[in-house]
């Protein structure tokens, strides 16, 4: 009886280990599943290193041809270029008349040139004027600080647009109340978050909590915060060239334009991502995005209100802020009246 006793416990504690043994291994089946989901996930979860080449290929465009080709034939260098222009200069009589504004003379030679830089710079010096006699820039935009949103400069920029439009809002009142945000979370390693060009990633007034949002979101939150029936209408400008918006908005409309860059119009060397809630999209954003309010410029750069400097006006050379600007993809918005706003739609599309 003791044997028969000892047979049964020892074929007790066999089960035992047995089943030990069979969840021991599902469970290191389940551990080494949820290792390999991380290194094929968390790839793009993480903070990764982008070369300029890699990045900036996505959006940029071959320089445009034929935009100067009625005087190229003329030029044969880039000194003799210079010295064509600043004879130019005294042929067509141009001249800052007493009284004048800088800006109004810039605006006639620019759009005469079709904003050639070359020719600008040539004229002048032909000219012997300085930059900040030969330069353009709006009057009536307001500059706000936006060091209460660390990371919040696309709401600041929309509130400065209003501003310009007559229309007063508080930025901090206007992220709150009109700025649709979802949250970036992290769940077993793996950052989630939002479509930044439907909703802002994370939280605007946290320093590090805080991804940003693509242009169609502040079109929406200032649409929202002016109503249907508003004189003045939010314009999403995206896949122009900057230049284009400074020509087409800036001195065309005389209206001023948020425009997505890079923090000190550097390289967009390192980006955050993350997946979309449903594991469908990840979405990947440069780590020193930037949202500035274009201004204005000169012969060699543009002007800027960035939200986040505490001068109101930085400039960058033009080379190096249309850089950083395709490095955003080319993302840009302005406020119009609703009739223009509408025609701009329609010839856009």
């Amino acid at each position: 009886m003791h044997k028969h006793m000892g047979r049964e416990k020892k074929s007790v504690w066999t089960k035992v280990f047995a089943a030990a043994l069979a969840v021991s291994w599902v469970l290191i089946g389940v551990l080494w599943a949820q290792v390999y989901r991380l290194s094929r996930q968390n790839f793009f979860s993480r903070d990764i290193a982008l070369s300029d080449t890699y990045y900036l290929a996505q959006f940029r465009d071959e320089e445009p041809a034929g935009e100067v080709e009625w005087v190229m034939g003329e030029v044969q260098d880039s000194a003799a270029e210079a010295a064509f222009w600043q004879d130019a200069a005294q042929d067509f009589g141009w001249s800052l008349e007493a009284g004048e504004s800088p800006s109004e003379l810039f605006r006639s030679i620019y759009q005469s040139v079709g904003g050639f830089r070359t020719a600008l710079s040539g004229i002048r010096d032909g000219l012997g004027l300085t930059d900040e006699e030969f330069c353009f820039r709006l009057s009536g935009v307001p500059f706000l600080d936006g060091t209460e949103m660390p990371n919040g400069s696309e709401a600041v920029c929309a509130t400065m647009l209003l501003g310009h439009r007559g229309i007063s809002a508080d930025p901090a009142q206007f992220a709150r109340e009109y700025l649709p945000a979802e949250p970036v979370e992290n769940r077993w390693g793996i950052r989630y978050g939002p479509d930044p060009s439907r909703a802002y990633a994370g939280d605007p007034f946290s320093e590090t909590g805080g991804w940003g949002c693509c242009a169609p979101v502040i079109v929406e939150s200032i649409g929202a915060y002016l109503g249907p029936s508003a004189e003045w209408k939010a314009l999403n400008f995206s896949g122009y060239d900057l230049k284009d918006i400074f020509s087409r908005v800036v001195i065309g409309w005389d209206t001023p334009a948020a425009v997505w860059v890079t923090d000190r119009m550097e390289k967009a060397d390192i980006a955050f991502q993350w997946h979309s809630y449903d594991n469908e999209t990840t979405y990947l954003c440069p780590a020193n995005q930037r949202c500035m309010v274009l201004v204005g410029g000169d012969a060699e750069h543009y002007y800027f209100f960035d939200p986040c400097e505490s001068s109101s006006v930085v400039s960058y050379p033009c080379r190096q802020a249309e850089e950083s600007f395709r490095a955003l993809g080319s993302q840009a918005v302005a406020v119009l009246p609703r009739n223009a706003a509408d025609s701009e739609s329609s010839a856009g599309e």
